[in-house]
This record gives structure tokens, C-alpha cells and sequence, in this order.
């Protein structure tokens, strides 16, 4: 009988983990999913350095974060620009990527709008008051079953009962001066694509939350905060089939100074950027005939990416 129970528990935990959906962004990361009343999250912080047509977002690793609307850049980073927190944590976004018309997330996947979000928080909490979810309007009861079950240590100490595994990130800042990192395993803030214009022009809808509280908060675009994807129940996977035929090649690889591509028909007209492996866009043109050479010889040795329509290839400069 003993043997039987084990059997069927080891079935059920079979089960529950292939029902998960393992979902894949751009840079090679993988996220698993949650269902929590209609909508389907990734149950970690996004990771990615690129928008899902391979544009590539600012990786800040020292103090230029940027100040604030003065500097309207897409950025990310991770927090105390430490790669360790990073790994638990995801990266921590400003809003300039979030009010991009460039998707963030996975293909198929979105950032939540501010009625997304409050759609999440009713799955924990029904009885929130949701036209006034502010300061005055919290919920623990939201907040502990949101919050990841592991040790507080690592952002988390709620019950996690909704599995969407909330982790108390912290947030960056900056001012003319300085940056700022803010009290990780304290507080987290997620982003919406919602402006607050109604109250500032700077402003977009986000979700608080920290041990005790849940609440509807409006957040500088110029604050580094996490994204957590949503599942778009509106994308048209059809829509990408002409983008995913596009092929090209490139040689020699490893290259010394003329790397050859050659790339179809439909690509003349967009662009190839070369990429270094921070994310930082050493070079950008328009792509005029099918075969043409990118000169090399200014790049030191190393590892370098190729991007065209969102299709990389990794360059090897010697």
C-alpha cells in the first residue's frame, strides 16, 4: 500500500511539472508558468537584454544609470549592479522599456496593463477594493499569498498559495548625482504599461507590495523595476511566420577583418547591427543588396553578435 502512494504522488509531481509550459525569450532563458484565474504569468522576473526583435537594451553595470526623464533611454541592470542578484531576482527595468512600442517579452507574451495587474491582485484578495486600491486600500491577505515561499532572505516569506512566486526585488533610483539601490527583500514594484497621466506625465501604473501590503502606486519612468510577462490572449502567431523564414549567412567565423553575409531577398531594406556582448550596439547599417561585407578590422578580439530582423548569429573576431 506504501509502495502504491508513492507510486501515485511521484505520477502527480510527473504530471504537474509537464503540464508546466517552459517558455524560451531571446536571449536564451527559460521561464515556467503559472495559471492564476484567466491569465497565465511567468513565475520568475524577466532576464533578457534585447526587445524580442533583437534591439538591444542598454545593460548598465556601473553608475550611468541616467537621470531620469532627462535621459530617455531603455535600460536595465540588476541590483547593486551584482550578477549574483541578478540570477535570483531577474534584472531590474526602467520605464523607457516598458512605454517602448519595441515587446520586452517572450513572443506571445506582454506586460501587464493596470487592469491586468488588478485582475492578479482580485485572484488573491476578491474583497480589495479596486476603485480606490491605493495607500489607504492595502492587502494582506493579497500580499502573503502573492509572495514567493522561499526564506525572506531571498525575497520572499509569503505562502505563495496563487503560485505566482513574487519576489521583494528592490528598485533602483537616480538623481543628478548618484545612484541608488533600494531595500531588496523589502519591497518590490512591478510595471504596467498604464500611464498615470492623469496625475504626472512621468508616471506609470505599477504594483507595490511588501510584507503586509498590496497596492496601486504610480512610479517614475526613470525608476529600475522588475517585469513580470503575461500571456497575450490576443497574439496571432501567424503573424510572425514571414519574420521566422527570414535566413542569412556569414562567414568566415571566426573572422580577421571582412566578415561576408549574404543575406534573401526580403531582408534588403532592414538593417544589421553588430552587437558586443554587453548589449551595446557598435554598429548599424542599412542593408542594401544580398551579399555585402562588414568590415572588422576596428573590433578587438572577441565575441560579438550579428543581428537581422531579430535573428542573430554569434561573430568570432580574432
Amino acid at each position: 500500500m506504501k509502495k502504491l502512494i508513492l507510486v501515485i504522488i511521484a505520477i502527480l509531481i510527473y504530471q504537474f511539472v509537464m503540464s508546466q509550459e517552459i517558455v524560451t525569450d531571446i536571449d536564451g532563458y527559460e521561464y515556467t508558468t503559472v495559471e492564476i484565474g484567466n491569465q497565465t504569468w511567468l513565475k520568475e522576473n524577466l532576464r533578457v537584454t534585447r526587445f524580442n526583435d533583437g534591439t538591444p537594451i542598454e545593460l548598465v553595470l556601473e553608475h550611468g544609470w541616467g537621470v531620469w526623464d532627462h535621459d530617455p533611454i531603455p535600460r536595465c541592470s540588476y541590483y547593486n549592479f551584482d550578477l549574483f542578484f541578478e540570477r535570483t531576482y531577474g534584472k531590474l527595468y526602467n520605464g523607457y522599456v516598458v512605454r517602448s512600442d519595441k515587446n520586452v517579452c517572450p513572443v506571445g507574451w506582454k506586460i501587464p496593463n493596470d487592469y491586468e495587474l488588478t485582475e492578479l491582485v482580485l485572484q488573491a484578495d476578491p474583497n480589495i477594493n479596486t476603485d480606490s486600491l491605493l495607500w489607504d486600500n492595502l492587502s494582506y491577505t493579497a500580499q502573503d499569498k502573492l509572495i514567493s515561499d522561499v526564506d525572506a532572505e531571498y525575497g520572499g516569506g509569503g505562502t505563495n498559495e496563487t503560485g505566482f512566486s513574487w519576489l521583494l526585488a528592490g528598485a533602483i533610483t537616480a538623481n543628478l548625482q548618484d545612484v541608488s539601490f533600494q531595500n531588496i527583500n523589502g519591497f518590490s514594484v512591478l510595471w504596467s504599461t498604464t500611464p498615470a497621466y492623469e496625475y504626472e506625465e512621468d508616471r506609470n501604473w505599477t504594483r507595490y507590495i511588501s510584507y503586509g501590503n498590496v497596492a496601486r502606486y504610480k512610479t517614475h519612468i526613470g525608476v529600475g523595476s522588475p517585469i513580470r510577462c503575461l500571456k497575450d490572449v490576443n497574439y496571432d502567431s501567424s503573424a510572425q511566420i514571414e519574420e521566422i523564414k527570414i535566413e542569412y549567412t556569414v562567414y568566415p567565423n571566426p573572422v580577421i577583418d571582412q566578415l561576408n553575409v549574404v543575406v534573401d531577398q526580403s531582408s534588403i531594406g532592414k538593417e544589421y547591427i553588430i552587437i558586443d556582448i554587453n548589449g551595446k550596439i557598435l554598429k548599424q547599417e542599412e542593408i542594401v543588396s544580398q551579399e555585402f561585407q562588414v568590415d572588422m578590422n576596428d573590433f578587438s578580439s572577441g565575441i560579438y553578435l550579428i543581428n537581422i530582423n531579430g535573428k542573430q548569429k554569434r561573430i568570432i573576431k580574432n
